[in-house]
């Protein structure tokens, strides 16, 4: 008997020396480890075991508490202050002004703009200042801009577009002489801004109506507005979007406009995060770079607060939606158009292994591998969207869109992100009904056969090592790693310049890099094991109230659409583990855009309800 124990050691031994046996029995027990890890992992959600296993502590309940107390006092102050009560009610007196205001400011602007474009021989924007001149006039009326308004049918198809009610605001009626003078100057002061660049004189003029829909707009709209922007514009324009939505949330917030919302354990992780960011960028090898980094992120992430709270029902919540998802079928039909009239580009590619691959989609992106990771997450939400929709119109354009998306998600040919996907599709059918995976994968196999060889390579190519960016991404692993004896606790600070000044002392192989082509890998490095160890506490916390939400509903279609939010970020994390997925800014935003609607889709699904169920 103990020969042949022997013997079999011996043999196993045998097995495991040889390279390619060795290995395929090393990948076969990882991914039965990892299985049998997760299934442990998602029967304890399922089971309720990690249920309010946070706010059962009493440190955590006195931190949410701390906190929630901190945000009321901070809108009591906003409300009381002196410069938020005279800006937001100059909007009363703007609405109780006469409508020929307009024409003084209009009027005044447009005769020193096109008097300065013909002194400077500019005749066309000399023409064109003087017919708005006279056009100004059209304005010319003795009734209040209010009225004028309301009467407005254009106005009120805007007005409900955009959630504006402004039939219930009350009326200040200036004195029509302090309202004349006070529109002259305005216009003046814009118009001799306008003589040394018209460009900025008419943003000056923009910012007095940019103003009015600040302090009176509904915070829903910009909630939109962010939604949209963001995969289209670029860094600046977002962020300005971003801190207008800041402003306008605040005092509609801070007045009651609309209801408050605590602070849930999500957001409790998010907050301790955005300190480690500060306390790191504050800390960096490179202050100055790290701390403009410190501030983008900050705003971004602030965002992530705003547009929970703007939500106020599933209604508000499908227009969030359906903003997110005309703007990825703008990038679906651009990322289209990029690869059928294109030039042939293969600066993405690996041309000794993928030679029959000419193109990658990289749409509003710049990069593939981008684009794809806000693919992932982009998906998921349409194929929400599907259910939520009501019309069969609406059904088969969001079916459409999906198609478009998913297209383009192929046509990036990101190995990582096909590989999110499959996790994604994997952990859905997991959530929504765990009898249905061994139908998947059966359906799976032959879906291999039926792919262009060209997405099957880059699939297959997944574990090849000979590929240059497989093996790029393993030597930079290796010269990250040697980065934590010396910035574990602290980290060298957010940013790619902080990472380029360290990485050199550190390279594997005198590999020079701009991150650690890992998000995960890039969070130590940047922010601290701890900073590291509050995001997996947010991650923890999302995860966990998803899955208690979607064990509390039996209405199926809610339970697709809740399951949807966990699956997408796990098919986004798995990306994350070959690549730095924050590294570009719009991504980094979408992905907290992402957590946000998440949170609320826990709180608006997990009971059912109707379209107008408040949370």
């Amino acid at each position: 008997m103990e020969n042949k124990y022997k013997r079999f050691l011996s043999f196993c031994k045998r097995l495991l020396e040889n390279s390619f046996i060795g290995e395929i029995i090393i990948k076969i027990y990882s991914f039965f480890s990892i299985l049998a890890s997760g299934s442990f992992i998602f029967n304890m959600f399922n089971k309720g075991t990690v249920d309010n296993i946070l706010e059962k502590e009493s440190i955590f309940k006195r931190t949410l508490s701390f906190f929630n107390g901190i945000m009321e006092k901070f809108y009591n102050v906003v409300k009381k202050s002196y410069i938020a009560n005279t800006l937001a009610g100059k909007i009363n007196v703007f609405l109780g002004a006469p409508l020929y205001c307009i024409t003084f400011i209009l009027s005044s602007f447009f005769i020193l703009s096109a008097v300065s474009s013909f002194v400077s021989k500019n005749l066309y924007q000399g023409i064109f200042s003087f017919i708005l001149f006279l056009l100004s006039f059209l304005f010319f009326k003795n009734i209040t801009i209010k009225k004028a308004l309301i009467s407005s049918s254009l106005f009120k198809m805007v007005a409900k577009l955009i959630c504006l009610d402004i039939s219930e605001s009350e009326e200040k009626i200036p004195s029509p002489k302090k309202a004349i003078l006070i529109s002259l100057i305005a216009g003046l002061v814009c118009g001799i801004i306008s003589c040394f660049s018209f460009v900025y004189g008419i943003l000056a003029l923009l910012a007095f109506a940019l103003y009015f829909i600040v302090f009176s707009i509904n915070p829903l709209v910009f909630g939109c507005i962010f939604m949209f922007s963001v995969p289209l514009l670029p860094t600046l324009f977002n962020v300005t979007i971003i801190i207008l939505f800041l402003i306008n949330f605040i005092i509609a917030r801070a007045f009651g406009k609309i209801q408050g919302k605590k602070l849930n354990m999500v957001e409790i992780f998010t907050l301790f995060f955005m300190l480690f960011i500060i306390i790191s960028s504050i800390l960096s090898v490179s202050p100055q770079m790290s701390l403009k980094v410190c501030v983008v992120w900050i705003v971004m992430i602030s965002g992530f607060f705003a547009v929970r709270r703007c939500i106020r029902n599933k209604e508000d919540f499908k227009r969030i939606l359906v903003a997110f998802s005309f703007a990825a079928l703008i990038t679906g039909i651009y990322g289209i158009f990029q690869y059928l009239y294109g030039q042939i580009d293969t600066s993405w590619i690996d041309v000794s292994l993928f030679g029959n691959i000419q193109f990658r989609v990289y749409s509003t992106f710049e990069n593939p591998n981008v684009y794809g990771e806000y693919l992932l997450l982009a998906i998921p939400v349409v194929a929400g969207l599907i259910l939520l929709v009501d019309k069969k119109i609406s059904k088969i354009s969001c079916f459409g869109i999906f198609g478009i998306l998913v297209v383009d998600l192929f046509l990036t040919y990101s190995r990582g992100c096909y590989l999110g996907l499959g996790l994604c599709l994997f952990m859905l059918i997991w959530l929504f009904d765990t009898k249905l995976i061994g139908v998947a994968i059966f359906a799976a196999i032959p879906a291999l056969f039926i792919l262009p060889q060209g997405i099957t390579n880059r699939l297959l190519s997944i574990l090849n090592l000979a590929d240059s960016s497989t093996s790029y991404r393993i030597k930079i692993w290796h010269g990250t790693f040697k980065m934590f004896d010396d910035f574990l606790l602290t980290g060298i600070g957010p940013g790619a310049k902080a990472y380029e000044m360290v990485n050199p002392a550190y390279a594997f192989e005198a590999i020079s890099a701009q991150h650690s082509h890992s998000l995960f890998l890039q969070i130590i490095t940047e922010m601290g094991i701890f900073a590291f160890i509050i995001f997996c506490g947010m991650l923890f916390c999302f995860i966990r109230n998803g899955i208690s939400s979607i064990r509390r509903t039996d209405n199926l279609q809610n339970k697709f659409f809740m399951s949807v939010f966990i699956s997408a970020l796990f098919g986004f994390l798995i990306q994350s583990i070959f690549d730095y997925t924050w590294y570009n800014y719009r991504v980094f935003m979408i992905f907290w855009i992402f957590i946000a609607m998440g949170n609320v889709a826990f709180e608006l699904f997990k009971n059912g309800g109707n379209q107008n169920e408040t949370i």
